[in-house]
């Protein structure tokens, strides 16, 4: 007899926009249904134990209980609504769980209570309740009357709630698009252009609203429509970024060169659902370098222009050869290096410790030994950042900010008879880089400055804006035109002999005394800058100083507010917190478990990612963190384990070490976003911050 009016309901709550008037449409319909005296739906917090209701429906007389209130103020019911229980009851003071409540639950107009609970894979999230000031026994037709209303309830209001967040996510993406000075376009996955934004059809003077068509060929000047069009084939073809320069025709019919990018957007499945695209006019700079081009269009000009051309071929073909080389080589050793490395700093440290504090032959023993092996991890470093496979967590930055909180430190570093002054540029843009990386390079540079210095002198620290154009561009290996942020680094120093000028960033080539230096200084900085995408370049005179100079590419976006939680002062462990330690090499995997424990943590450990699966599926409601090595033998590596983890568990938290990471969790320098790692050979003490860092942050 009830259920013949669900499709009443259904129609009335499809033509209702707002969620709220939904619920309260759906509440109305129980009660007058089943003549109660109050409906309401309302959201809950599980972890408060709390429902948050904005608006019920109530019999005549009876008063609402819209806002929040606390389940356990009116009985101990939320127990079984935790596990997703029906709770129903004719007779609040009859009733185990309310007897205590009961007058309590009479002052509500609720001694009779039916409370529907709704869930979202398998966690509470929301319930539909209905009270009556009487008590009353519920017919099994009622009860499923409810819950089919509740189902349907929840149905239609988290649909309507998510067409509203794409109404609105549309809108947002609308407004930002006609907002930017570019031509923007979207097609579908076919290549079927169906959206361009307001500069599109201002810049062509196509009627707006108007999409692709056999009209649209016209707008390519005839001599570019099947370079244009090949190549945008290719890309759908391939899913390969799109970019090429044509002229398009304008609004006053004249054709202008534009240069045209886009990008495939592609889904967790690898399938490409959309291509998102610009055009750019970059017509006066073409019609300037066409000038350019005339006015050197002299035999002598061609072939001087040509000899450069195979010159820098050359060079950078020679350049990158080398990069190549020592990559293979720094990764190829990088990983068990660091494996020793990590074993020996690691072992070091416990002795540190567990020797007598005072000085004496044991400690300067090992602190000798501990000096060696930290250099040793430096080199290995420094090879990695060269040969760009040092793994970067690059955030937007703000240059000034990071140069004057550095003034302080690297003014003891040069000690008193260096005269240290910065000066940042008027406007100064912002960069996104490895703010440790960052401050390593300029550290670098200022102890070279001081070593060139001997007899005192001053260094300046200079930060600016700067623009590289084409031309600078084609005249330097893997360099892209564009907007960049200077970081210049002066001293008065000795200089550096011509000959001398173009090997300085060769790893191992040092200009200091032996034993005064490895070679590697300038070699990192040049590695940082290449692999963040920028620039380095390095003037000198001898007997008149020497500026290095770090170009790194402007950052657009907006500098974030957010920082990183800071850990616990208190770096120590407890045994309620169990890490599981997944790591091949057994050395490395008894020092580390030697190490958690003594920071008091309870230690599972598992010599392969196979092994540490099993170990979850008998233990992980008990484990708090997942700390693997990134390289594992077997079927399993450490981001495959920690994906099989999180899916299992997830809110487990997970650490990732490796002494090179090949490109599991890096990819194009950058760590994956939401990676955390800490990379080996590493010390007792990071390892703690680390590891607070993440047990105490937030779970998402």
């Amino acid at each position: 007899m009830y259920r013949d009016k669900l499709p009443q309901l259904s129609a009335a709550l499809s033509i209702i926009d707002d969620p709220d008037d939904m619920a309260f449409e759906a509440s109305r319909f129980l009660g007058e249904t089943l003549a109660v005296s109050r409906v309401g739906y309302g959201t809950v917090n599980k972890h408060d134990e709390t429902i948050s209701i904005e608006r019920d429906w109530n019999a005549p007389g009876v008063s609402s209980l819209a806002g929040t209130l606390r389940f356990r103020d009116y009985g101990s019911y939320i127990d079984d609504l935790k596990r997703g229980a029906l709770v129903v009851f004719a007779d609040a003071e009859r009733d185990e769980r309310t007897a205590a409540t009961a007058d309590a639950l009479k002052a509500i107009s609720a001694q009779a209570v039916v409370n529907m609970p709704v869930s979202e894979r398998g966690d509470l999230v929301a319930l539909l309740y209905l009270n009556h000031a009487d008590a009353r026994e519920w017919t099994d037709e009622e009860i499923r009357l409810i819950r089919e209303v509740a189902e349907l309830t929840h149905a239609a209001v988290e649909r309507r709630r998510a067409e509203q967040e794409l109404r609105e996510s549309e809108a947002k993406f609308v407004a930002i698009a006609n907002s930017i000075d570019q031509m923007i376009w979207s097609t579908r996955p076919d290549g079927f252009h169906d959206y361009y934004n307001e500069r599109w059809y201002d810049y062509t003077g196509v009627p707006p609203g108007s999409t692709d068509g056999e009209a649209w060929n016209g707008m390519f000047h005839a001599d570019d429509q099947d370079a244009a069009w090949s190549r945008w084939r290719q890309s759908l073809r391939t899913g390969e970024p799109y970019q090429i320069e044509y002229r398009l025709r304008h609004r006053s019919g004249e054709y202008r060169w534009v240069i045209g990018r886009a990008q495939c957007v592609r889904d967790q499945a690898g399938v490409i659902t959309r291509w998102y695209g610009t055009c750019t006019d970059i017509h006066d700079r073409k019609m300037a370098e066409e000038r350019l081009r005339d006015l050197n269009a002299t035999l002598e000009a061609r072939v001087r222009s040509a000899v450069d051309e195979q010159r820098r071929a050359e060079e950078a073909l020679r350049q990158a050869q080398k990069m190549e080389a020592v990559g293979q080589l720094t990764g190829g050793i990088a990983h068990d290096f660091n494996n020793l490395l990590q074993i020996i700093i690691g072992n070091l440290g416990s002795l540190q410790r567990w020797l007598p504090s005072e000085p004496g032959r044991e400690q300067r023993a090992v602190a000798n030994a501990m000096s060696g092996a930290k250099r040793a991890a430096t080199l290995t470093q420094r090879l990695l950042a060269f040969s760009r496979r040092q793994p970067l967590d690059p955030r937007p930055l703000n240059p000034s900010k990071l140069v004057v909180g550095m003034a302080e430190m690297l003014a003891r570093t040069l000690g008193e008879t260096i005269a240290l002054e910065t000066v940042q540029g008027a406007g100064l843009w912002n960069v996104e880089a490895d703010p440790n990386q960052l401050e390593s390079a300029l550290l670098n540079l200022a102890v070279n400055a001081r070593d060139a210095m001997p007899g005192g002198g001053k260094l300046t620290i200079e930060t600016s804006n700067s623009l590289i154009d084409t031309v600078y561009a084609t005249q330097h290996a893997e360099v892209t035109p564009g907007q960049y942020v200077v970081f210049s680094v002066s001293d008065t120093g000795t200089g550096i002999d011509k000959d001398k000028i173009d090997k300085v960033f060769e790893p191992f080539f040092t200009t200091k005394e032996v034993g005064k230096g490895t070679g590697l200084g300038l070699s990192m900085v040049y590695g940082f800058a290449k692999q963040s995408g920028g620039h380095v370049k390095i003037y000198s005179e001898p007997g008149h100083g020497t500026t290095v100079k770090i170009y790194l590419p402007r950052w657009q976006g907006l500098l974030s507010d957010e920082t990183r939680p800071a850990p616990n002062e208190a770096l120590k462990g407890s045994r309620s917190e169990t890490i599981l330690v997944v790591e091949d090499d057994p050395d490395v995997r008894a020092y580390t478990v030697e190490a958690l424990r003594e920071l008091g943590y309870a230690v599972l450990e598992a010599p392969d990612g196979v092994t540490g699966l099993r170990t979850l599926e008998a233990q992980g409601k008990d484990v708090s963190l997942l700390f693997t090595d990134v390289v594992l033998p077997g079927d399993l590596n450490g981001p495959q384990l920690a994906a099989r983890a999180s899916a299992m568990l997830p809110k487990l938290k997970v650490l990732f070490t490796s002494g090179y990471s090949r490109n599991a969790i890096v990819h194009h320098g950058r760590l994956d976003a939401g990676v955390a790692l800490v990379t080996k050979p590493f010390a007792l003490e990071d390892l703690a911050r680390r590891l607070r860092e993440i047990l105490e942050a937030p779970v998402n």
